[in-house]
């Protein structure tokens, strides 16, 4: 857990640590073994807490990497309850998870208090009570999964089950997982470059302490607008898979088959846009509110997140970009949702790897040229805004237009009807 008090310059690089080190901890979460986890810990760490002040610091490298291997160990329960929690919103069964994070959060925070404040063992006592509650976590959501998920119960690892049509095998499952990884890794490298950005501009350690402090803020708001996507994954998909294997089946029977020409399908497409459109609107309701509420804080209460008066005045220009930020989540996590329902994730990839790649050049310009986290930021909220237009865009571009093209048919018929009656 974060821990935002801070007392003076140390203070202040100290209470970033562990920002950047989830950071870390959750790039090499996603791509690497344990072993490499933990030999790669010190490169990472010293990249991503760039600044002579935070990686001079005595002790603070140290102290950090020793916090990412005992967290390394929680790698396989992390990937194995991912992947549970997944499947169960998939079934849209929310309220396993939630308990399942409620246990998780009980043994966090009695961890913290027990080891980190009683027993004084610092980052190391944080990374333990983590640990522990990632276990605990997890072991919350296997008896559910297997009841309700899981016919044989035993999770395809104890006994072999016959190969079906419904079987996932290995090409299907790298062909859908392939460009996620690419989607997640996206996003991962994002916040890994600002980081590292902020980092490297002058003023040190200040500049990284008010960014780590925005950052905190926005994934404390993240999961009240990323939630909306998980829905959108749970509830599209029964209006669309019915289509899809209607489409598949007429294009085996006729291969000329159009499925634009079929009005039959136009009732299910509607339905599943007025779901996605309903759920946009949620999430811009739901955006303007947590960017508010979540901006209000560095802006107005700056002594709620720290009693250093520097940064006070430092995070207060950051509030408008992390309004900015926060708000343009939510039409991201919308349009994500619906394009991972509709399986369209070549072209979430492309997007995440066309914006991820455009980032660096500009942010290691702000960084060599003397700029400031005010600039990282911006840099971040147009990062959002391209990626919101890129999905929003290949969603509601087409229904627009349809809708446009009817109105404008319906108005030409109907302007011919009236030049006929006057005639």
């Amino acid at each position: 857990m974060v821990t935002f008090d801070t007392c003076g310059p140390i203070g202040d690089t100290l209470s970033c640590t562990e920002s950047a080190v989830n950071v870390v901890e959750k790039l090499l979460l996603s791509c690497v073994s344990p072993v490499t986890y933990r030999f790669l810990t010190h490169t990472l760490l010293t990249f991503f807490c760039l600044g002579q002040e935070a990686v001079n610091t005595p002790g603070l490298l140290d102290s950090a990497v020793d916090y990412v291997k005992i967290r390394s160990f929680s790698m396989p329960t992390s990937l194995f309850g991912g992947v549970v929690q997944a499947a169960l919103l998939g079934g849209q069964d929310s309220v396993t998870p939630l308990i399942a994070i409620l246990y998780s959060t009980v043994v966090n925070v009695v961890g913290d208090y027990l080891l980190v404040k009683h027993y004084s063992m610092g980052l190391q006592g944080a990374a333990i009570a983590t640990l522990l509650a990632q276990i605990v976590g997890t072991m919350a959501l296997i008896r559910p999964a297997r009841r309700k998920l899981v016919r044989d119960g035993s999770f395809g690892l104890m006994k072999k089950s016959p190969v079906t049509s419904e079987t996932v095998t290995g090409r299907p499952f790298l062909a859908f997982a392939a460009p996620v990884l690419t989607l997640i890794l996206g996003k991962l490298a994002a916040f890994g470059f600002l980081t590292n950005s902020a980092a490297g501009v002058p003023g040190q350690p200040t500049p990284l302490a008010s960014h780590q402090i925005i950052l905190s803020l926005f994934f404390f708001a993240s999961p009240f607008l990323e939630v909306i996507s998980q829905t959108a994954q749970s509830f599209i998909p029964p209006f669309l898979a019915p289509t899809s294997e209607y489409v598949t089946k007429m294009k085996q029977r006729n291969p000329k088959y159009n499925e634009d020409d079929d009005s039959s399908l136009v009732p299910w497409k509607n339905s599943a846009s007025s779901v996605g459109t309903t759920l946009l609107k949620l999430g811009f309701i739901s955006g303007s509110f947590i960017a508010t509420v979540a901006s209000l804080v560095p802006y107005s209460y700056p002594g709620m997140l720290t009693s250093d008066t520097s940064l006070h005045v430092a995070v207060k220009p950051l509030a408008k970009y992390l309004w900015l930020g926060a708000f343009l989540t939510a039409p991201v996590a919308v349009s994500e949702g619906i394009l991972l329902a509709r399986r369209e994730l070549k072209y979430l990839a492309s997007v995440y790897l066309v914006s991820t790649a455009l980032l660096p050049p500009v942010l290691w310009r702000i960084k060599t040229s003397g700029g400031n986290v005010e600039q990282v930021w911006a840099c971040f909220a147009i990062f959002q805004l391209f990626r919101a237009l890129c999905f929003a865009g290949r969603i509601w571009t087409g229904p627009i237009a349809r809708r446009l093209g009817s109105l404008l048919g319906l108005t030409k018929k109907e302007s011919k009807r009236s030049a006929g009656k006057a005639a």
